[in-house]
């Protein structure tokens, strides 16, 4: 397989991938076209042959815009092709856990979380508590296989293969989901699947404890809360290139206070 044919087969996948209109990540390409080719381990072969890293593979290409940004996935597109829309992380209400029953739910851990009925809580590992009762073992495999099922519900073909590639061979699948989530305007779809399929999990081990579900354990809506100047930054950092954040002004105090909390 030359060149041409590697050329050929990205330029094909942009354009199904909707890549004229909306930049990719580079991730979903890479893997998108292992999945097309006549043999899945044939790019990494080309790229090899030729010492070539895939970015700069793809710089090569006439019409193909490259987007890097520090700390996270590239983005690819066609010429011409917009940043992906940046999602608010939070509807203005939606359904809500309490803060423990939340993470009884979705906290991966090897002691499990247990239900107090005399103070109404949900605690890690029962200790020397008597009269409690054990919540589910949640494990990162249940994490994962949750957020699958909720990629197989996406109707967007390009945006339930990305969110597949980003739970496929990582080391931090649910970051990496995430990520995708708010590249692909899926942040508030993926918190209503959540809290359905947690609701109900809750509900099954209820009433198989006998216990009626608490209304104080949810809110029905919450008002939205606003990012803070912090939080709005660190994600607008993602969708800048490399040379934009070089030109950004950095105080030399907050640099200074960055460095005193890595070394401590």
């Amino acid at each position: 397989m030359n060149e041409t044919y590697w050329v050929n087969l990205v330029r094909k996948i942009l354009r199904e991938a909707g890549g004229e209109r909306t930049l990719i990540t580079g991730a979903t390409l890479k893997q998108s076209i292992r999945a097309a080719s006549e043999n899945e381990t044939a790019l990494d072969s080309y790229l090899k042959d030729t010492g070539l890293r895939f970015a700069s593979f793809l710089e090569r290409i006439d019409g193909v815009e490259v987007k890097k940004r520090v700390g996270t996935d590239m983005l690819v597109g066609l010429e011409g092709a917009k940043w992906p829309t940046i999602s608010p992380a939070r509807a203005p209400s939606h359904p809500e856990f309490r803060q423990d029953v939340y993470e009884a739910l979705t906290r991966a851990s090897q002691a499990r979380y247990h239900y107090l009925p005399s103070t109404d809580e949900f605690r890690p590992s029962s200790g020397e508590l008597s009269d409690t009762i054990a919540m589910p073992l949640v494990t990162l495999e249940d994490l994962v296989a949750q957020r699958r099922e909720f990629a197989e519900s996406v109707e967007d073909s390009s945006a339930r293969q990305a969110l597949f590639v980003s739970l496929d061979g990582s080391v931090n699948p649910l970051a990496n989901f995430q990520r995708e989530l708010n590249l692909r305007g899926l942040a508030e779809n993926w918190h209503r699947f959540k809290f359905d399929t947690l609701f109900a999990k809750l509900s099954e081990w209820a009433s198989a404890n006998n216990i009626a579900v608490s209304p104080a354990w949810h809110n029905t809506a919450i008002e939205h809360k606003r990012d803070t100047s912090q939080q709005i930054l660190t994600r607008l950092v993602q969708y800048m290139s490399e040379q934009e954040i070089r030109d950004l002004n950095v105080p030399f105090r907050a640099v200074e206070a960055f460095y005193r909390d890595l070394t401590k």
